[in-house]
């Protein structure tokens, strides 16, 4: 046990006022941040995705992609860190190979969106979700209208989750071929990060880290 969620949720109830996460002028505490993502998970278990699913995330770089990350890993379900940059047939293939019950798109990804036909979009993923401020398309389900009405409390099946348990699909860059899916696990991305963290820039509480890495990079 010790998930990414639970680990995450340990460290808000320590130091709920504490900084967490800045994106342009917005800003959020732990406490802020993990009653954002818990809105997000009870959404998708309100929607009926649970541990071991697939969720598709295909978001540009904003602090909505953290938010949501964290709530499907609570969950014990899989974020599929979908590359934006896709279209077309790479990004139907890559859809195709981790079958997503229900996709987030963002309002900065419509070129990706538009590039699938409706009905292959259909094909794909039959629950595909809008992630942004504007109206969505007319078949697309707007997730802040769910999301303002969901409840903030730590779910419980985050401490009911192990760390061999998969956290993430990070797909190739496709070089030599269509893309693949790497499964990353919630031990092997704690680790990185302690790595990371720790042991390479030997950050402190009072650091600020900044990444301006795509989110569906396996580094970012």
């Amino acid at each position: 046990q010790g998930s990414i969620g639970q680990t995450f949720a340990d460290q808000a109830a320590r130091t709920p006022d504490q900084p967490a996460l800045v994106c342009g002028e917005r800003r959020w505490t732990y406490a802020e941040l993990n009653a954002w993502a818990n809105r997000c998970a009870h959404t998708l278990q309100a929607a009926g995705v649970k541990s071991g699913d697939a969720v598709g995330v295909l978001l540009d770089n904003r602090a909505e992609v953290i938010a949501w990350v964290l709530g499907i890993v609570k969950l014990g379900a899989v974020a599929t860190m979908v590359n934006n940059q896709q279209r077309g047939e790479v990004l139907a293939h890559s859809i195709r190979l981790t079958h997503p019950v229900l996709m987030l798109v963002g309002e900065a990804c419509t070129e990706a969106l538009d590039s699938l036909p409706p009905a292959e979009r259909a094909a794909l993923c039959d629950r595909w979700w809008w992630e942004g401020d504007a109206p969505p398309p007319p078949e697309l389900t707007w997730a802040s209208e769910r999301l303002a009405v969901a409840p903030s409390h730590n779910p419980p099946e985050t401490a009911a989750l192990f760390l061999h348990q998969p956290a993430f699909h990070v797909f190739t860059s496709g070089t030599t071929g269509l893309p693949k899916a790497s499964v990353m696990t919630h031990l092997r991305w704690l680790r990185s990060g302690y790595g990371m963290g720790q042991a390479a820039m030997r950050l402190r509480a009072d650091d600020v880290f900044y990444c301006p890495l795509p989110f569906h990079h396996n580094n970012a």
